[in-house]
């Protein structure tokens, strides 16, 4: 499978700055790998991973005590599929 790549930026709440949350598809092991923000947040982990990973994201976001309902700005067509 040829790589692709996956971009969102997140938004700060406390300057104008973003974040950058990338997921890399494909192209060797490992399957799937994720980088966030420019520091060393950065994650290889096989399809099983990424999937238990995807569960469990989704149940703490569910249950969290803060409001549950995404984000404005993750609905707003943002993220790019490069």
């Amino acid at each position: 499978m040829a790589r692709r790549y996956y971009r969102l930026r997140v938004p700060n709440p406390y300057d104008d700055r973003t974040t950058a949350v990338t997921v890399r598809q494909g192209g060797g092991y490992p399957d799937v790998y994720i980088s966030v923000g420019a520091g060393s947040s950065r994650f290889g982990m096989g399809m099983d991973e990424a999937w238990a990973l995807w569960r469990c994201l989704g149940a703490a976001l569910r249950n969290s005590q803060r409001n549950n309902t995404p984000p404005d700005w993750l609905t707003e067509p943002n993220a790019s599929d490069v």
